[in-house]
Formats: structure tokens, sequence, C-alpha cells
């Protein structure tokens, strides 16, 4: 007897859907707890899902919106709506930052949420094109990507929105500091050390 490939395909493909959100309750549970690094396996899962999709697309001429791609239509949106909401949220967390004046150090060197800041940024425009294009929202890029030049602009956007927000919050931590000196000093130091980690 001829068993169909679709039939015997969409019982793994539905488990895969399980595992995936999963995945994605996980990451957002870290998130809430502002483990910010939980949303980078979402951004590589989410290269990985679109690599499977144009695969099985290109081979079988699939509608990505039918079965056996349905499963993975459903995670990868779950997963872009996870990930933009992440990035949207931190860009609020840096600018509020819970903890905006007890913990600056008392000799004025570099604030822990600026290093934070500066390695989440670096590790997000590793993906640059990827998170490019989840900015924007789009949940499968299909076989036509966005523009090189729209993916820039928007990582350009962010990061800079980023990089506003931490001033604004380093600016609200310096003046915790009753000596003028070490307050220009404080923002010296934070700012030399954004300087050369955009280099």
């Amino acid at each position: 007897a001829v068993v169909s490939t679709q039939s015997t395909g969409e019982p793994a493909m539905t488990h895969f859907e399980g595992e995936g959100m999963s995945l994605v309750k996980a990451a957002k549970e870290q998130i809430l707890n502002n483990n910010w690094v939980a949303v980078f396996p979402l951004i590589m899962l989410y290269q990985s899902l679109n690599k499977i999709k144009c695969s099985l697309i290109s081979e079988d001429q699939l509608d990505f919106e039918t079965a056996p791609l349905a499963p993975i239509s459903k995670l990868i949106s779950a997963i872009t709506t996870c990930v933009k909401e992440t990035l949207d949220q931190f860009k609020c967390f840096v600018e509020d930052d819970a903890v905006k004046t007890s913990n600056v150090a008392s000799d004025g060197t570099v604030h822990q949420l600026t290093s934070n800041v500066m390695s989440i940024c670096g590790q997000l425009l590793a993906y640059e094109e990827t998170v490019g294009t989840l900015l924007k929202g789009v949940q499968h890029q299909g076989t036509r990507k966005l523009p090189q030049s729209n993916i820039h602009r928007q990582m350009a956007t962010y990061i800079n929105g980023i990089l506003k927000a931490l001033e604004k919050n380093l600016e609200s931590k310096s003046k915790v500091y009753d000596n003028k000196s070490l307050s220009a000093l404080f923002l010296m130091n934070n700012y030399n050390y954004i300087r050369n980690n955009l280099k």
C-alpha cells in the first residue's frame, strides 16, 4: 500500500510545532525576569525554520499556509511576535531601568547596564539580516528577502533608539553623585565605553 508522505509527516510536524512552542514559552518566562539573552535561541530558530520552509517550498511547490507547512507557519508567527515584543520591551527597560540610582559605582566607572546593553547590541548586529526582518514584523521571508538597505535602516533605527534610551538612563544615574567631577567622570567613562564598542 502506498502511504502518503503528507499523512505520515503531519504528526511529526505537529510534534515539532509543540516542541517549538515550548521553547517560545520558556524564553518568554526568562525574558519576564529581564534575561534578555533568552531571545537569541529564538532568533536562531527563526533562521532555521525559514531555511526549512524555503527548501520545502522549492522542492515540493507547497503553499506555506497549508499542510504540512502550517505547523511551521504557526511557530514562525509565534517567534516573530515574541522577538518583536522582546526587542520593544528591551528598549523600554534600558530607558527606565528599575534601579536607576542606587547601583552606581562610587568611583564613576562603567555601569553594568552599559556593559550589558552593548553586549546585547553586538549580538543583535551579528544577526542583522534576521533581526532587521523581525523588526519589520515579517513572519516568513520566502524566496524574496527584504532589500539590504531596508534591513540596515531597521537595525540602525533600532540601535539608535537603544543608545538614546541608554543615554537618558545614564544622565539620570549621573545625578546621584554629589561631586560634579565624579558625575562628569561617570558619563565620560560610559560614553567612551559605548563609543569603543561601536567601532
